[in-house]
């Protein structure tokens, strides 16, 4: 599930420094994801838990400046979306860019997830 070839400064890292995760009310919204694949969702996963709090019922994803992803990254994505659909909430994904795009629709993961533009 590639979407363009992957940076060539890829590092194994589980934490992004350009991750920005910010909770306001019910949402948890999360900026800066460039790459979600084998080489960090793990790390995404946990720092998404880790950041969620009882009141968040729904992740905003900013996936502007994704520029790759995989289909490990896509099962983490499925992961979330199960955990906040047991809190009545959900998963969107705003502004995908358009590789980003084209990957929700080849693996139908649009019906799963509500894509939208910002701040609909």
């Amino acid at each position: 599930m590639r979407m363009s070839s992957p940076d060539n400064n890829r590092t194994s890292n589980s934490q992004n420094p350009n991750w920005q995760f910010e909770g306001e009310g019910s949402v948890l919204h999360v900026a800066g994801l460039r790459e979600l694949s084998a080489a960090n969702s793990d790390g995404f996963r946990e720092r998404v838990q880790a950041e969620l709090r009882l009141r968040h019922q729904t992740v905003e994803l900013d996936f502007s400046d994704m520029q790759f992803m995989d289909s490990q990254g896509l099962g983490v994505l499925i992961g979330i979306q199960k955990r906040l659909l047991r809190r009545r909430g959900g998963l969107k994904v705003l502004n995908p860019a358009p590789q980003a795009r084209k990957i929700f629709e080849m693996t139908r993961m649009g019906r799963i997830f509500e894509i939208a533009a910002p701040n609909s």
